[in-house]
């Protein structure tokens, strides 16, 4: 996720099992209130790209711990991002057979934050390659 002045990118990396990528894209956001919030959107657009792939078991990574555990949380969220985080949690209810959300380290996300880097200073987002 890299975040400019009225706009932020999501970079996303899709790996099988075995690490081999699967596909990349980045997603343009417009508009957005917070670092949580762009992190959370990063998630979303993941989860979509998951989707359009026709991935079935899948495990979502994120370097955002605080978004991480809110999609985790099967209580009811009121922070800010509350929509952010309920929409996330309806996306993953749909179109898989089985999911796990897991934390990784920033420097463990690095490729995905090149990406956003590369979609902010392209201003687009797309699907970058499909293996």
């Amino acid at each position: 996720m890299l975040h400019t002045v009225g706009s932020s990118c999501s970079g996303v990396v899709v790996r099988d099992s075995h690490g081999q990528v699967l596909g990349a894209c980045t997603g343009l956001h417009q508009h957005v209130s917070s670092a949580f919030a762009i992190e959370t959107l990063a998630f979303i657009t993941n989860v979509d790209f998951a989707r359009d792939l026709g991935l079935s078991r899948v495990a979502f990574e994120g370097d955002s711990l605080h978004v991480v555990r809110k999609l985790c949380n099967p209580n009811e969220d009121r922070s800010e991002i509350r929509a952010l985080i309920n929409e996330g949690k309806q996306r993953l209810l749909t179109g898989f057979a089985a999911v796990e959300i897991r934390h990784c380290y920033r420097e463990q996300n690095s490729i995905a934050h090149q990406l956003a880097s590369l979609g902010v200073s392209l201003s687009f987002g797309s699907i970058l390659g499909r293996g």
